[in-house]
């Protein structure tokens, strides 16, 4: 049940961090040809997708919970409400950690424009 449980909670990283990020795709690229040449905006936005992805399934799977909820019980039962609600966590957790790093992105975006249009 264990590995069921993990790989369903990467699966639902996986999905729902794609479905946040892959939208601000376009938006992301343009933000960075502000500052950056065609070439290396397109690296850099293909760097802070991957970035983006990689923080969202290692925050939202909760792998640290997940042991301890092992560890804890001395083996794992779960109920099938149990997976459901960390299954929920996982999602909620990797929809906060990618409107965190969003808005972060946003932020330093945002600075480096006000530095560039200062005389």
């Amino acid at each position: 049940m264990f590995i069921s449980l993990l790989i369903v909670n990467f699966l639902v990283a996986v999905l729902i961090c794609a479905m946040v990020v892959l939208p601000f795709r376009g938006s992301l690229l343009k933000l960075l040809k502000r500052r950056f040449s065609e070439e290396s905006a397109a690296l850099w936005t293909r760097y802070l997708i991957f970035a983006i992805f990689t923080f969202s399934i290692s925050i939202g799977t909760r792998v640290w919970d997940l042991e301890k909820l092992v560890f804890s019980t001395g083996g794992l039962v779960l109920t099938l409400d149990q997976a459901a609600l960390e299954v929920y966590k996982t999602a909620i957790a990797t929809l906060q950690i990618n409107a965190i790093l969003l808005f972060v992105i946003l932020v330093f975006a945002w600075i480096a424009s006000l530095i560039k249009s200062k005389p």
